[in-house]
């Protein structure tokens, strides 16, 4: 036994075990984030002939590589002349990440482009010619 009471083996396994649970590599570093194979986004976008669009959007990824693959957009225009509508949209979407931000553009009619916030629980809309708005989605609970 040694002067901290603990067999020599096993130290060794300790410290062996600690290192292990602490190392990182360069693809993947103890911060970066790793996203779900579906993530769920609530939130509001603008909208020139309503009030507001309240907006649900789904994002699909490959839960193997982790690369998108899909979107489902539900937007229900709030106050819109002659009533409230709902409309559905799915496509693709492209993530691209650049100095540890992670930027979202999402083929449609009209390209939706997000950055999401540091943590991943927050899209925030960009606007034009990437300067950022007042429009944001945030996390939550896959449906079904």
């Amino acid at each position: 036994m040694s002067r901290t009471g603990v067999e020599p083996s096993l130290r060794g396994e300790s410290l062996l075990s600690l290192l292990a649970g602490c190392s990182s590599t360069p693809e993947q570093g103890p911060t970066d984030y790793v996203p779900p194979p579906i993530e769920r986004f609530v939130g509001t976008l603008p909208c020139q002939d309503c009030r507001l669009i309240r907006a649900d959007l789904t994002l699909h990824r490959d839960p193997e590589s982790g690369e998108p693959t899909a979107f489902f957009l539900q937007e229900a225009h709030v106050d819109a002349v002659g009533g409230d509508f709902v409309t559905t949209q799915w496509g693709d979407f492209e993530a691209e990440t650049s100095d540890s931000t992670t930027y979202l553009r999402l083929e449609r009619d009209t390209p939706l482009n997000l950055k999401m916030q540091e943590g991943g629980d927050t899209l925030e809309l960009m606007g034009q010619k990437g300067a950022d708005s007042d429009y944001e989605f945030t996390r939550a609970e896959p449906l079904g």
